[in-house]
């Protein structure tokens, strides 16, 4: 070490130390060329990989020359998953049933389960497949029933887990049932709209049936027009009658009557739903996580705030969704709202059936008193088209702020009303603002970029307005960043 020769000298302190010496002894060896490159296996690029969102992988790999050297060594089934929303979205996939994305399931069984995943999992997946898991009729069920056989499906999984079942008759439903019994065992998501009429207690039991048959159900949604009732009332299900879905997170149940001269001397078709209502809440309310139902549900099915509470301790999400105009049924409302205790609520939605149509949500006192009882715990809150003309006689004094609020959606064209003074003190941490609408521009006259930039000084931590240009298909985003 100490030849005058050598070209590592070191002061004699160092030499002496023993720390540096085994540090000597064990360091890595240094790559010169790229000093600075982590020295990581190509395993752990696929974990770091793993946790990368699709849009930000491309920066990743652009940071510098040696990450896009590593990154594209990862074998391709790491990297599909990682382009494929960018390629869809792009339309180089295409976007009808005989797609280049339906081959690529026959690449090998890790790119089958990439392109599965994506297409179960994208809130927008493409029209045709919507469309191709949508049934109107017993015929249409049952030509699919005979072009999946059981070891057709076996083999290359069901494509699509999410179905939709729009039975026009009887007939159709009984049909959805036989599809279930043999292929409800891949399904994940089940929408159903009844639209014959049934009376509840049928409904109750043939829901019953069907869910029998889908074992790894996590999403339920039924929508149907029901006959009032003139029988005597009917009994709830036991708990030990009903099936045991272990994945059931979300339920979604919107009943509506006929609204006709008779159906208006009968008593109301909804409290007839109680026993519906009933049997699948107290068999799956407590592992729910989302709930939707009409606004005359929480009124007319006779469930009290405290019931509510005690059936759906663990819900994160609540949407009410409202149809009729009835300002003195919408007031009850908000006033049973203002009473209800889910102290894990993340996000309350009041919306119109309807998207942007109709008169209008009451927008009053008791609405701000019940939104009030969920400040402590809401992060995101969306109402839709709102009546309000009540906002000027609600005192700001009376209002809290929510401290973990950070997303408000509305649907309103009221760019300039005293509501504004109200959510500037209610929502002080607020990051995004978007304005929703139906399938029109919310006003004619289009509104300055810099006007909307007005609402950074409004709400002083907002981050993004999102607001929405043209009309149709035709119709964009437009983001506005502070």
């Amino acid at each position: 070490m100490g030849a005058h020769g050598s070209k590592d000298r070191h002061p004699p302190s160092s030499i002496s130390n023993p720390i540096v010496k085994q540090l000597k002894v064990n360091r890595l060896p240094v790559q010169h060329d790229h000093p600075h490159q982590a020295q990581l296996s190509l395993h752990l690029w696929q974990n770091i990989v793993k946790y990368l969102e699709p849009q930000d992988f491309t920066s990743f790999m652009n940071t510098c020359p040696q990450y896009r050297d590593k990154l594209c060594r990862l074998a391709p089934p790491v990297l599909f998953p990682k382009i494929l929303g960018i390629l869809m979205d792009n339309g180089f996939l295409g976007e009808n049933p005989r797609s280049p994305i339906l081959s690529h399931r026959l690449v090998n069984s890790q790119v089958k389960n990439s392109v599965d995943a994506f297409l179960n999992n994208n809130p927008h997946p493409p029209s045709w497949l919507q469309d191709a898991y949508t049934f109107r009729n017993s015929e249409r069920i049952e030509t699919f029933i005979q072009n999946y056989n059981a070891e057709k499906v076996e083999n290359c999984s069901f494509l699509f887990t999410t179905i939709q079942i729009e039975a026009k008759s009887a007939d159709c439903f009984n049909s959805a049932l036989t599809l279930f019994l043999g292929y409800g065992q891949y399904l994940t998501k089940v929408y159903m709209e009844l639209e014959f009429q049934p009376c509840p207690e049928i409904v109750m039991r043939q829901l019953n049936l069907a869910l029998s048959q889908l074992p790894n159900i996590s999403a339920l949604h039924v929508s149907a027009e029901v006959e009032p009732r003139r029988e005597p009332p009917y009994n709830p299900l036991p708990r030990q009658f009903t099936p045991q879905l272990e994945r059931l997170k979300e339920l979604s149940f919107y009943f509506n009557s006929k609204n006709n001269e008779e159906n208006m001397r009968l008593p109301s078709s909804i409290s007839s739903l109680t026993p519906l209502y009933q049997s699948f809440l107290q068999s799956y309310g407590r592992k729910l996580k989302h709930f939707a139902v009409s606004h005359r549900f929480l009124q007319e099915a006779g469930i009290t705030a405290a019931h509510f509470s005690t059936l759906l301790p663990e819900l994160r999400e609540l949407r009410i969704l409202f149809r009729d105009k009835d300002e003195r049924k919408e007031t009850e409302l908000f006033d049973l709202l203002g009473q209800i205790q889910l102290q894990d609520l993340e996000e309350l939605r009041l919306d119109n059936y309807y998207e942007g149509e109709g008169e209008g949500i009451l927008f009053s006192e008791e609405s701000v008193r019940a939104l009030q009882n969920f400040r402590g715990s809401l992060k995101s809150l969306r109402i839709g088209k709102m009546d309000a003309k009540c906002v000027c006689g609600i005192n700001p004094a009376n209002t809290n702020v929510f401290p973990r609020l950070k997303k408000l959606v509305l649907c309103t064209e009221n760019l300039e009303g005293s509501m504004w003074f109200l959510f500037r003190g209610m929502f002080t941490e607020l990051e995004e603002l978007r304005f929703k609408m139906g399938g029109e521009q919310l006003r004619e006259d289009p509104v300055p970029l810099e006007y909307l930039r007005g609402f950074f000084g409004v709400f002083p931590k907002l981050k993004k307005v999102i607001w929405m240009r043209g009309r149709g298909i035709g119709m964009r985003e437009v983001v506005i960043r502070r």
